[in-house]
């Protein structure tokens, strides 16, 4: 099996897609995987004992020839993948991102290999994007919400597959999480901390953090940090409302930080106010690290949350309402603590092992000729 990506774009869905190859190695499945250009992914792959090849570098999202984000220049360098992929001679190739699909797919197609896109997103209007679908054998959402959002055609061969969850942290690792969160971070041992995490472009909505922040500071010691790096279109909010509410010393840009279990764990709460999220680790995530969560209404996690049972949520646009649940949370300990064993009871149906197996199946049924085209 074959997964490319652009070396230099490191996210939730690529977190995600690692874990599965990791549990796809365990299985025996041999994965190569294609970078374009050079970035921090190179690392990641290499730990995960699999055939790594190194492809031409790919235009990024500020340089797009359209405003769909589609690449012509991304087009010259099919040549050179054709020649890649005859080379490599995957069963199937497996993509996770809308660069790699537009990318791709008339690479899978001159060379006849089927080739799978986990759908990650959420669909616009796109001829690129419609073409790549087509051009898929399979579709795999993560969730009811993105798999919604697909046309009716994609939908046909569509599948659905929860994103995968694999690091459960007990309750001495997390107490030493936020011993070395806090330390790293220069703050009190005892003080509050509430993050956010993921790349910080618009539709993330990571500014949400600084209103709460803003809001709670008669709450003592209360922090915030956003973990995540810079990402287009940028929410130029998050460092205005730093600016405008004086929270230079308060509210953290760590950047991406690794591991980010630990790095949620060291949270008293974490906060999720994405808007037209397909998916969102965070629920997984936090469920992990044993911290509460309070998630937007407008993703797929929320229909795997029981609102006041194993996580909060809140309109995206209610501002009032995230700042109230904040404050509700890190004063209630066992309220949170009720939210978090909640959350974690649910974990084992999104286990990593057995996502991996049904990601085999898949594979072993498209190559037997039980997909649909």
């Amino acid at each position: 099996m074959a997964f490319p990506y652009n070396a230099d774009q490191v996210g939730g869905s690529t977190v995600s897609s690692l874990t599965l190859i990791r549990e796809l190695v365990r299985l025996d499945v041999k994965v190569t995987v294609i970078l374009h250009g050079e970035g921090p992914l190179e690392a990641d792959c290499r730990d995960l004992n699999v055939t790594i090849v190194l492809a031409p570098a790919l235009s990024q999202r500020p340089m797009a020839d359209r405003a769909d984000g589609f690449h012509f220049r991304n087009l010259l360098s099919t040549p050179k993948l054709v020649k890649i992929l005859r080379n490599t001679k995957p069963d199937i190739v497996h993509i996770n991102d809308l660069s790699m699909l537009r990318t791709w797919a008339p690479v899978t197609t001159i060379c006849r290999v089927p080739m799978v896109k986990h759908w990650r997103s959420t669909f616009k209007r796109s001829v690129s994007v419609y073409a790549g679908l087509m051009a898929s054998q399979r579709v795999i959402a993560i969730s009811h919400y993105n798999e919604r959002t697909l046309p009716t055609r994609i939908r046909a061969k569509t599948v659905l597959e929860w994103n995968p969850s694999d690091v459960i942290l007990d309750d001495d690792e997390r107490a030493r999480a936020k011993l070395e969160v806090r330390k790293t971070l220069g703050l009190p041992a005892g003080a509050k901390l509430i993050g956010v995490f993921g790349n910080h472009s618009l539709r993330k909505r990571t500014h949400i953090i600084a209103d709460v922040i803003a809001a709670l500071k008669e709450n003592g010691d209360v922090y915030g940090v956003a973990c995540g790096k810079r990402a287009e279109p940028y929410d130029h909010l998050l460092d205005e409302k730093i600016e405008a509410y004086g929270l230079k010393n308060k509210l953290f840009k760590p950047g991406f930080v690794s591991p980010v279990t630990k790095w949620i764990a060291g949270c008293d709460l974490v906060l999720a106010p994405a808007v037209r999220e397909p998916f969102g680790r965070s629920f997984l995530e936090a469920a992990a690290a044993g911290t509460p969560l309070i998630m937007s209404s407008d993703s797929g996690a929320a229909d795997l949350i029981e609102h006041e049972h194993s996580g909060l949520l809140i309109d995206p646009e209610d501002l009032n309402g995230w700042v109230i649940q904040s404050s509700r949370l890190l004063k209630d300990k066992d309220f949170a603590e009720s939210l978090i064993l909640a959350a974690r009871s649910s974990l084992d149906r999104f286990s990593a092992p057995s996502h991996a197996k049904r990601v085999r199946d898949l594979y072993e049924q498209l190559l037997s000729g039980g997909a649909s085209n």
